[in-house]
């Protein structure tokens, strides 16, 4: 299984994030933002499409979105794949 991290962040705030993210342990094998696909993140699907194209996965029938956000369920809806919702999270 891999791990293909979407974000609404830019690649600059990332270049952070990721970085401090790693030291907690949460290293995805791939992230995109809308820097990624030509500004246009969620709910547009186009961000779960290049980390297919990524882990050159053929078909949205094996792909999970989980998100936080009702973009996030939008975008996985539009891209056509399972969303999972998170509705809480332990801090």
């Amino acid at each position: 299984m891999k791990i293909g991290s979407m974000t609404g962040y830019t690649d600059a705030m990332m270049a952070v994030v990721t970085e401090n993210a790693a030291k907690q342990g949460y290293a995805p094998d791939a992230w995109f933002s809308p820097d990624s696909v030509d500004g246009l993140g969620r709910p547009n699907p186009y961000m779960i499409f290049a980390n297919m194209q990524k882990f050159q996965v053929p078909s949205v029938q094996v792909v999970v979105k989980v998100g936080d956000t009702v973009s996030d369920i939008q975008e996985g809806r539009n891209a056509g794949v399972r969303s999972l919702g998170v509705l809480e999270a332990a801090v």
